[in-house]
């Protein structure tokens, strides 16, 4: 049961003056109407009071608002691995609803040492970073240029992680909303960060409009970091092959030049 969701934090790039206007970008929870949770920490807010009831694959046509064209909709409640596809409709603001092929391609688990260059506070250096690659095509009528897809990391602490946005550009994974101009039959592939709390690690994507959307999810083999041994060792055996490959050639040299000394004689 999911019981809360991370606020959608904001780094900003590291200033000489950031880093008291930094002092309020951070991981919080925030409530997520649910059932109410007997692991909550200090600090965090109460979730909201009452259950969230799940809807059946019959109740599909009401969860979903009704879309333009009508597409073949994925049921709420869908398990799927990562690289499957999955047909999703919401309504974004007021007036508008869009529908969306989608599929979640992997999740990459990365180093904190790549946002050196953004102010952090505790929490976020903290926090586990990962990438998540989806693809999107517009299925719908509906232009949705510079709408975000309500997709969420889940965690093995059952908490909904948002996105993260960035003060400037990343160019490792921007992590952004859909094009500027988004419309029918329109492609897309971008890359998602979002930073799991301290403890906990990702588990699952989740596409879940509304709190009485029982969520589409994605899951799969999550890769892992690169780790720095790996880098060294990679250094180390670089620099042994140069080493040798010198070795070689200075003995190659040798040779040609007592060859010339002896043709002198």
């Amino acid at each position: 049961m999911i019981t809360r969701v991370t606020r959608r934090p904001t780094l900003p790039r590291t200033t000489p003056r950031a880093a008291l206007a930094a002092a309020g970008v951070l991981l919080a929870a925030s409530a997520l109407a649910g059932c109410s949770s007997s692991d909550s920490e200090p600090g965090d807010e109460a979730p909201a009071g009452g259950s969230t009831e799940v809807p059946s694959l019959d109740q599909a046509a009401e969860v979903y608002p009704e879309v333009p064209g009508a597409p073949e909709l994925t049921p709420p409640g869908t398990e799927l691995a990562f690289g499957d596809e999955a047909e999703v409709a919401w309504q974004p603001r007021e007036g508008t609803v869009g529908a969306l092929k989608m599929k979640v391609i992997g999740v990459e688990e990365r180093s904190l040492d790549e946002f050196s260059a953004f102010e952090m506070n505790r929490a976020v250096s903290q926090s586990r970073p990962y990438f998540v690659t989806v693809r999107a095509e517009n299925v719908g009528e509906t232009e949705l240029g510079g709408v975000g897809i309500p997709l969420y990391l889940l965690d093995s602490r059952d908490t909904l992680v948002e996105r993260s946005v960035f003060g400037s550009e990343f160019t490792p994974c921007p992590s952004e909303e859909l094009p500027r101009r988004f419309g029918e039959g329109d492609v897309t592939k971008t890359c998602l960060v979002f930073l799991a709390p301290r403890g906990s690690e990702a588990e699952a994507v989740s596409f879940r409009p509304t709190e009485e959307f029982d969520p589409i999810t994605w899951t799969g083999e999550i890769t892992p970091p690169a780790q720095p041994e790996d880098r060294r060792r990679g250094g180390q055996q670089d620099g042994g092959r140069g080493g040798q490959q010198g070795g070689q050639q200075g003995a190659q040299q040798g040779r040609q030049g007592g060859g010339g000394g002896g043709d002198g004689r």
